[in-house]
């Protein structure tokens, strides 16, 4: 059984995240040089939890929709945010979905930021 079929990667896909990762690497690998520790990893955690918690109360009570593909037809599968995690539709994908990016994708990620921190000397010397 097929849980989840993605149509395929748009350009705006990967623009829109694209360049917000590369202004944010920018800003704080270049710019600033901000000394990031791993003990700092519990701040990552709770924009993605308010995000979680958004996209079940958005999927499972309310009946807002996607603006972007809203009224394309009651048979569609238009009403998620982003269609891997759809909690109507594909609980089951859904939970796995959102269990590899906190637990795999996010500490990954994270783990490359603090390296690359490391590498990079920070503006100050402390005393």
């Amino acid at each position: 059984e097929i849980l989840y079929v993605q149509e395929g990667v748009t350009y705006n896909d990967v623009f829109d995240h694209t360049i917000l990762i590369m202004i944010t690497v920018t800003d704080g690998h270049m710019l600033n040089r901000l000394p990031i520790h791993f003990k700092q990893i519990v701040w990552v955690y709770p924009i993605p939890t308010l995000y979680l918690a958004w996209t079940l109360i958005h999927g499972l009570l309310t009946e807002i929709g996607n603006p972007w593909l809203s009224n394309v037809g009651e048979e569609t599968d238009d009403d998620a945010i982003y269609s891997a995690i759809n909690w109507k539709q594909r609980p089951e994908s859904s939970c796995i979905a959102v269990f590899v990016l906190f637990f795999i994708v996010l500490p990954f990620l994270f783990s490359i930021t603090w390296l690359v921190s490391m590498m990079i000397p920070c503006w100050y010397v402390e005393d």
